[in-house]
């Protein structure tokens, strides 16, 4: 796995590229006028939160189950002290439609933070997640 990373005509605005395709990423409007793009910690939100929803809809659909609509919002918690803030927990919020069981539901959230998700299992293991859910028919 490789991706590059490359400056923009901005200081602190980059383009981060696969061999597929390539996404903006900046360090905000804060540090430079008309950064627009991810910062580099919501990105870490965007893989956990992706990863995650990838490895909950595998297990789901081998479980035949049939969802309709699938969102979640990941919110990080930030150490606020010192130079570095590192996140201290991260908080999935799951939104899905459809016929599911909520017991299969709660097993494949509890395999992928478990055993699955591999971005999960590269952060610190003091960072703690929790996952909420709310479940819709059709």
């Amino acid at each position: 796995m490789k991706i590059s990373i490359k400056k923009t005509d901005k200081n602190f605005a980059f383009i981060a590229s696969n061999e597929e395709t390539s996404m903006m990423l900046n360090a905000g409007a804060t540090v430079e006028e008309g950064n627009t793009g991810f910062r580099p910690m919501e990105t870490v939100l965007v893989a956990v939160g992706t990863c995650m929803a990838i490895d909950i809809m595998q297990i789901l659909l081998k479980q035949r189950q049939q969802v309709t609509n699938f969102e979640m919002e990941v919110e990080g918690e930030r150490k606020s002290e010192g130079t570095s803030s590192p996140f201290t927990g991260v908080t999935i919020q799951l939104h899905i439609a459809g016929e599911i069981n909520e017991n299969k539901l709660q097993k494949a959230i509890q395999l992928s933070k478990d055993k699955y998700c591999s971005v999960y299992h590269s952060l610190h293991p003091a960072i703690g997640l929790t996952v909420n859910y709310n479940v819709k028919e059709h």
